[in-house]
């Protein structure tokens, strides 16, 4: 079983809902459910605390069908959650490197900035008095990262996600965007 939390964010609800709707056609049968029922999680309990917990949750399921009248096990079925996190993939990485003689770091990062603006769905915050960008495409989710460094004067684009596809996508993305940002800055400046 895989639990996914998430906010009230009716977005993230339909994003998470897609992944499920695409991995089920995907797959093409009844491996992956979302269970309409209620979900209770118990923590800090003792053996003791469950099974008063259980006896007082039987005393009041109402069974419609007669036949399953003492078989309370088809209603309530119980999973023992396994907080290994070993099935979660690694983050993936992609870094792209900008520089450029005839512009100076201040237009080469508003070019990053209105590169990765214009991508769809795209959230500008701050983190430890560093700018990141989440961007969420129809691929996935994925983190951007800008690094200026001073030595070589060389704007750095980090790009992480848990998918590389993901990565690679928004990679080329920004890429693309900023060759073009960077040819019409410089047009610019040159007339």
């Amino acid at each position: 079983m895989i639990s996914v939390s998430f906010s009230n964010d009716d977005n993230q609800r339909k994003r998470i809902d897609y992944a499920i709707k695409r991995w089920r056609d995907k797959k093409g049968d009844n491996s992956i459910i979302i269970p309409k029922q209620t979900t209770v999680m118990c923590f800090d309990g003792t053996q003791k605390d469950l099974t008063e917990f259980l006896s007082d949750l039987n005393t009041r399921i109402y069974i419609k069908d007669n036949n399953n009248e003492d078989d309370i096990s088809e209603i309530v079925k119980i999973y023992k959650q396994d907080d290994n996190k070993k099935y979660i993939s690694d983050l993936k990485s992609c870094t792209l490197f900008f520089s450029d003689d005839k512009l100076s770091m201040t237009n080469l990062i508003k070019c990053m900035d209105n590169s990765v603006s214009q991508l769809p769905n795209t959230v500008k915050d701050k983190k430890d008095n560093k700018i990141f960008y989440s961007v969420f495409s129809r691929k996935g989710k994925a983190e951007i990262i800008p690094f200026v460094n001073e030595k070589t004067n060389t704007l750095e684009l980090t790009v992480n996600s848990y998918d590389e596809n993901t990565c690679d996508f928004i990679a080329d993305k920004i890429h693309n965007e900023m060759q073009s940002k960077i040819e019409f800055t410089k047009e610019i400046i040159n007339e």
